[in-house]
């Protein structure tokens, strides 16, 4: 159940890499190293925590066959792991990372919490959520002191599992595969807004597999008699399907899902500009504004929300309002450029062409497949009498999108017009 969230929202990205994962260390057992390395670089290029991999590797491969060719083994995926990182430092600039203002016992503290949490959801996926808020916890909070000491029993049970090779691999690689979403705690931004989660669901669709590898294994080595063990699996299926039942139909649609999050956390502002938006969509465009309204004064730089109230007033006919709001989204962040074709179509639609014709070449500037924008563009350039310009860009827009009519329409009546 608690892959509710990545099928939900369809996080294709945390199922290849769970996929490739797993093949690199099955391929690493058959002792098929080559494609295992080949494998293990598409895992990076699916999901960046994949650079996490060759430390869990190293200790499969140092139990199997002992320190110095364990070593010698492993070094291939840290070489590729080092040219990863240089290579997106130079195409990227940036390794993902976060800051935050908190002292490092607190940050401490909450990823202890976060790792308890990860483990309960693996172990007892209920409640379920899409959207988790982000807190801070202090030393005396009873969750900080149970995660406390669930810490120091997973580390006696690896202390006490260290001469099986098997059962320490499995148990050391979860933790080691949920390393890196737990380090980030409190620093998963939401979309374009500034809602920060403090973890989420998705990310345990690999470390769920060893964690069920690790159960299987600890099963088997109980020696349980097979009908104890076909009630108590029975049992937990039918558990699980019960959990499922309660949880899916939240990801129904967009409207079920923000409508369920702000009844329980009514502060989630991108919760509220979906609502808005579906509103907006259905022309009911005084429940939109306050949706937007309520986005924009729990978080004031949500520049969509603000960009998506412009279009509120845009539609209830007040443009002086929808270019103070489309402005407003452009100053809390100047590389959106959905606002600024936005404000060159209140200015189209106020007659100031020329205006107009200013915000659709910055906004392209910003993002040159805006295919709305070149055919927008192409129109005010066929006001003015730049027949050549407008033919360009009503190209340019068909180019990037080669089925959308109105381009088409615009292309062909600005034919007929120099015939």
């Amino acid at each position: 159940p608690v892959h509710n969230e990545p099928i939900g929202r369809a996080a294709s990205g945390e199922v290849i890499f769970g996929l490739f994962i797993i093949l690199s260390i099955y391929f690493f057992l058959r002792e098929k190293w080559y494609i295992s390395l080949i494998v293990f670089s598409l895992a990076l290029l699916s999901k960046e925590s994949a650079v996490m991999f060759p430390f869990a590797l190293t200790i499969l491969a140092v139990v199997r066959n002992g320190f110095k060719r364990g070593f010698i083994l492993a070094s291939p995926y840290f070489l590729l792991i080092a040219l990863y990182l240089a290579i997106r430092l130079l195409v990227v600039d940036s390794v993902s990372g976060h800051r935050t203002e908190q002292s490092v016992l607190a940050q401490a503290l909450t990823m202890v919490v976060a790792t308890m949490d990860y483990m309960k959801l693996l172990v007892f996926p209920f409640p379920l959520s899409p959207f988790y808020p982000a807190r801070w916890y202090t030393f005396f909070e009873h969750r900080v002191l149970f995660s406390i000491l669930f810490l120091v029993m997973i580390f006696c049970l690896a202390f006490k599992c260290r001469k099986d090779k098997v059962m320490l691999f499995l148990l050391l690689s979860l933790f080691i595969m949920l390393s890196p979403v737990i380090f980030m705690v409190n620093a998963f931004v939401v979309g374009n807004s500034y809602d920060i989660m403090y973890i989420a669901e998705r990310f345990l669709y690999m470390p769920s597999m060893l964690f069920s590898l690790f159960a299987a294994a600890f099963i088997a080595r109980a020696h349980i008699a097979k009908k104890i063990l076909t009630a108590s699996w029975i049992a937990v299926a039918l558990v699980f399907v019960v959990i499922l039942s309660l949880s899916t139909g939240m990801w129904k649609s967009e409207s079920v899902l923000a409508s369920k999050i702000i009844a329980k956390y009514p502060d989630v502002s991108f919760a509220h500009n979906i609502l808005g938006l579906i509103s907006l969509d259905e022309g009911r465009l005084d429940e939109a504004a306050r949706e937007f309204d309520t986005a924009i004064r729990l978080q004031p730089r949500f520049a969509e929300a603000h960009n998506n109230l412009g279009l509120v007033y845009a539609g209830q006919g007040e443009p002086d309002k929808a270019v103070i709001a489309y402005k407003t989204a452009i100053s809390v962040n100047p590389f959106y450029a959905r606002a600024y074709n936005n404000l060159g179509n209140i200015y189209m639609a106020m007659g100031l062409t020329d205006n107009a014709i200013t915000w659709y070449q910055n906004a392209l500037k910003l993002d040159l497949n805006l295919y709305l924008t070149h055919n927008n563009l192409g129109f005010a350039y066929k006001q003015k009498g730049l027949m050549s310009e407008a033919a360009g860009e009503f190209e340019a827009a068909l180019k990037l999108k080669p089925d959308f009519i109105p381009a088409r329409q615009n292309l062909e009546m600005l034919r007929m017009q120099r015939q």
